[in-house]
């Protein structure tokens, strides 16, 4: 593993090289070229090139992703996620920052466990109250009352090449299937 550690770190810097200043070369270049086509139109070569540019700088913003997931796993890893202390320690600091350990209430600081949870509970309530119903009267709003034979169309039965002509008539991108496509 000694003996490896020279070879990696020097192909890393020659051929892999800085993965920041990589990006930040292509975000260089392909703003020099978007600025030269506010002022002129670009020829063929700019176009292809700034295109090439595009797909490299995409290129390395997934690599420079998957480095930091590596890092991270990394980490997890070389830390441990087997009841280790570390885990326990991450565990925990997410528990206590998510936790309401104060809470305004009417402009007082409410500390304890037991009022916080009752005024919590009484906020739930009142956003999430059963709506009062309101009965108001259809003719009031200006519709139109059905004709008596609209009215008998809408008790009959639907058939099935109602059914089709209803399927077909839509448009085939608009519901996705099961899997997602259309």
């Amino acid at each position: 593993m000694q003996n490896m550690k020279n070879p990696i770190q020097k192909w890393n810097r020659e051929v892999f090289g800085h993965i920041h200043r990589r990006i930040n070369c292509f975000q260089e270049e392909i703003i020099k070229l978007e600025n030269t086509a506010q002022d002129k139109e670009l020829l063929e070569q700019e176009w292809l090139r700034k295109e090439a540019l595009h797909s490299q700088l995409w290129l390395w913003m997934t690599r420079k992703e998957r480095y930091w997931k590596q890092l991270s796993q990394c980490k997890w890893i070389r830390e441990g996620d087997r009841n280790s202390k570390y885990f326990h320690l991450t565990a925990s600091m997410r528990r206590q920052w998510k936790a309401i350990d104060m809470l305004m209430i009417d402009e007082e600081e409410v500390c304890d466990r037991d009022q916080i949870k009752r005024a919590l509970s009484k906020h739930l309530k009142l956003q999430y109250r059963k709506p009062v119903e309101t009965s108001f009267d259809m003719l009031a709003i200006g519709l139109q009352k059905l004709k008596q034979e609209d009215f008998i169309g809408l008790e009959e039965p639907i058939t099935t090449q109602e059914i089709t002509e209803a399927l077909w008539s839509c448009d085939p991108s608009k519901a996705p299937r099961y899997d997602g496509f259309n």
